[in-house]
């Protein structure tokens, strides 16, 4: 399966990044395979539904390995394969995968709503596994299931502030699963609920004074024109 071989080394998608503290390997193949995922993600949006959720895991182990300082992309060579660890070439593959990951959820603005709707479901699937996981005490470490919660909440904001002129039918959905989030036991956990709240509320608040400013300079500007009119 694609998705599930996109990151190496290891063969189940759940041990694909053990610990931040292990050495991480992308392979060119790895870079290439999650390029073509994103374009797949891209033309595919309005119809992947509950197939995102296979794609938000690889992308969560993605942006862990991003953020791992123990983390290198393998070179290229047409002698025997080296790593770097320095090299311009690994950070331009991190930085252009990060980008990557970023557009993806920003693009949401051009989606339709229910495939929106399906991507925050999916988030939130995701995070509610983890959260799962989390009191259960099985599964990978704590530190990679709040890590991959930070990814689904972070992801979930960034979709509520680029889809600020429709966002009334997400609210409830996003708004409702941060809620959940602050009621966990994991004071962490509690902690990023409560700033993801903070932010939402923020973003949309500012949306509303922006909206209302905008329309009174329009106000204004009319009842300009229709003063001018009379002289």
């Amino acid at each position: 399966m694609l998705i599930g071989a996109l990151l190496s080394p290891g063969p189940k998608r759940s041990d694909m990044i053990s610990d931040q503290r292990d050495n991480i390997v992308l392979t060119q193949k790895n870079v290439q395979a999650l390029r073509t995922l994103f374009n797949i993600a891209h033309r595919l949006h309005n119809v992947l539904g509950p197939s995102w959720v296979l794609v938000l895991e690889t992308l969560s182990s993605l942006d862990r390995a991003i953020h791992s300082p123990h983390a290198t992309t393998q070179e290229v060579s047409t002698s025997v394969p080296r790593l770097t660890t320095t090299s311009s070439g690994q950070y331009s593959d991190f930085s252009i995968l990060s980008s990557l990951n970023s557009q993806l959820f920003e693009s949401s603005a051009l989606m339709n709503i229910s495939a929106v709707k399906s991507l925050l479901s999916a988030l939130c699937q995701l995070s509610h596994q983890c959260m799962l996981d989390t009191s259960s005490g099985f599964g990978p470490s704590t530190s990679q299931k709040i890590g991959s919660i930070s990814f689904s909440v972070e992801r979930m904001i960034s979709i509520l502030v680029n889809n600020l002129h429709r966002v009334l039918p997400l609210w409830d959905q996003v708004v409702g699963h941060f809620l959940q989030l602050a009621d966990n036991s994991n004071q962490n956990l509690r902690n990023m609920a409560l700033d993801a709240l903070d932010q939402s509320i923020c973003a949309v608040l500012g949306s509303e004074k922006s909206e209302d400013h905008t329309s009174s300079r329009s106000d204004d500007n009319s009842q300009d024109v229709r003063t001018s009119a009379f002289f």
